[in-house]
């Protein structure tokens, strides 16, 4: 069992819990009755939300896949990023369906009072941008330095990233700000479902700009380096995350050779 699957479920054991409590529910004003159609909601939830999550991760190893080889299947890679996406707005628009069944079950001070005890301080971004920007071969300007490049070739890589620009920040930006949107929506009693649907269309959009960005990207290094300078960065980038991840900090919450937990 992977760890985005036991994240899962152990909220959702909590969340379970804390809808049998009779003396939680009690403290909400929440009758039986109602305890129950939200803990069915948020079975129903989590199932579906864990379902779309395993078939995102399944995805992305496969488009980390092809973004490996040096002969990419264009085809192929445009194809998973269509797939990605969908899912992508499944995870949102389960989101979106949860809240709004909430409401339907509470009353306005039983809502506040549920969004008081549930409140938690807010996940790691890397972990809330469903890892799109992590996977798969993402290439730095530094990574293709010691690749032997001709003139010929620095030039091309140079108009590369000119016309790439700051596209695939400004989309990452976007997602951040919509989602601090949404996520305000949310946190009140009277939800705008139009403007959230609206909300939940413009992250999605966003989020296939980055996908389509970073296919793009792939693709012309392609035509500019050799295959023995792509197998060469491949191999760089490798070992550079390799070090990057055995390193305590950020990225690794324990040090290295030390037991998670201890």
């Amino acid at each position: 069992m992977n760890t985005l699957k036991i994240l899962l479920s152990i909220i959702a054991a909590a969340i379970t819990i804390a809808f049998s409590s009779s003396g939680v529910s009690a403290q909400w004003g929440i009758s039986p009755d109602q305890r129950e159609q939200l803990r069915k909601l948020m079975e129903n939830s989590r199932r579906e939300n864990l379902t779309a999550r395993l078939s995102l991760m399944e995805k992305h190893k496969q488009l980390a896949r092809l973004y490996g080889e040096y002969n990419l299947k264009v085809a192929d890679a445009k194809a998973l990023n269509k797939d990605i996406n969908e899912i992508q707005l499944k995870l949102l628009q389960i989101n979106l369906e949860s809240q709004t069944g909430i409401r339907r079950i509470l009353n306005r001070e039983q809502f506040e009072k549920f969004g008081q005890s549930l409140r938690r301080p807010k996940p790691n971004r890397r972990f809330g941008e469903d890892f799109d920007h992590e996977k798969g071969l993402n290439v730095h300007p530094g990574d293709l330095e010691p690749l032997g490049l001709t003139d010929q070739q620095r030039q091309s890589l140079k108009r590369l990233w000119e016309r790439r620009g700051d596209s695939p920040l400004v989309a990452a930006r976007k997602i951040r700000e919509k989602s601090a949107e949404l996520q305000s929506l949310y946190e009140n009693y009277d939800l705008d479902s139009r403007k959230a649907a609206v909300l939940v269309r413009e992250i999605n959009n966003a989020q296939m700009e980055l996908l389509e960005s970073k296919l793009r990207t792939q693709t012309e290094l392609r035509r500019i380096l050799t295959e023995e300078q792509f197998n060469r960065m491949k191999e760089s980038i490798s070992e550079k995350t390799k070090k990057r991840f055995e390193k305590p900090g950020p990225h690794r919450p324990w040090p290295k050779n030390k037991p998670h937990g201890r």
